[in-house]
């Protein structure tokens, strides 16, 4: 296989794995009305929003933001084990990373 048949498969790969992500995300609009806006959606003054084709978007999606519109099982992982999972690991104590 020559060089330049190799970037013409790698371009059409990844013009293939373009079009599937846009396809899901039709289907999920048209089946449950919900995109990319309604997870990402951002409020003034988070550190990690931008604008992006007119909405104020977060580059990261935290159980806060889950909340919106699922706020039983928001409040559940919220005051689970799960939610200070980040805490345990940074901690450096390994003992507790392993209950």
């Amino acid at each position: 296989m020559t060089l330049q048949s190799k970037r013409y498969l790698i371009g059409f790969l990844g013009l293939l794995f373009l079009a599937s992500l846009v396809l899901v995300q039709a289907m999920e609009i048209a089946r449950k009305g919900v995109g990319c806006v309604e997870c990402h959606q951002a409020q003034k003054g988070n550190v990690d929003g931008f604008t992006h084709y007119g909405h104020l978007i977060a580059t990261v999606v935290t159980p806060q933001d889950c909340g919106r519109c699922h706020e039983k099982e928001t409040n559940e992982f919220t005051h689970s084990h799960h939610a200070k999972a980040g805490n345990i690991l940074a901690s450096l104590d390994n003992f507790l990373a392993d209950l």
